[in-house]
């Protein structure tokens, strides 16, 4: 086969746009590749009852302190990181001792009762409390009942 160079010559516009387009459709690839990556990373728009997720027995120090739940766990539109779960905590437990993080923090108290101990401070609570502590702020909570405490527990970075 001989290359007829006048002929690709009279046709050097179809293939400039022809690569052009070429390049184009690699670059709205890969694009759309890292997006499908990064969607998988991300909390997903919907809503689940606690029945559609599974509990799993948290431990403290090798002793049983009651039972987790991830709700949600990952990045969203405008965080760098979303954390959804629930906790029912056994009688006399606590998750861990109090702590702090560089996320904010809310936890709803939903049943049972405990205490809660946010910056310093620690209060009575039941079904209904709702604790926020910013990041980097000691805080934890406890069950002081004969039941149950279950909370739910949500915290957030910012994306940077």
């Amino acid at each position: 086969m001989k290359l007829d160079i006048s002929s690709l010559s009279r046709h050097r516009g179809t293939v400039v746009t022809g690569t052009l387009a070429a390049l184009l459709a690699t670059g709205w690839s890969v694009r759309e590749a890292q997006f499908a990556v990064a969607q998988g990373k991300r909390v997903p728009n919907i809503t689940l009852n606690a029945k559609d997720v599974a509990a799993e027995a948290a431990a403290y120090e090798g002793k049983t302190v009651g039972k987790a739940s991830t709700y949600y766990m990952g990045e969203t539109a405008t965080l760098k990181s979303l954390h959804v779960g629930r906790f029912e905590l056994a009688p006399g437990s606590e998750p861990h001792p109090p702590h702090k993080h560089p996320e904010e923090e809310v936890l709803i108290v939903s049943g049972g009762q405990g205490e809660v101990y946010c910056n310093g401070k620690t209060v009575a609570v039941k079904a209904g409390a709702v604790m926020y502590s910013d990041p980097n702020v000691e805080h934890g909570i406890k069950n002081t009942g004969a039941k149950p405490l279950e909370f739910y527990w949500v915290k957030w970075a910012p994306a940077k």
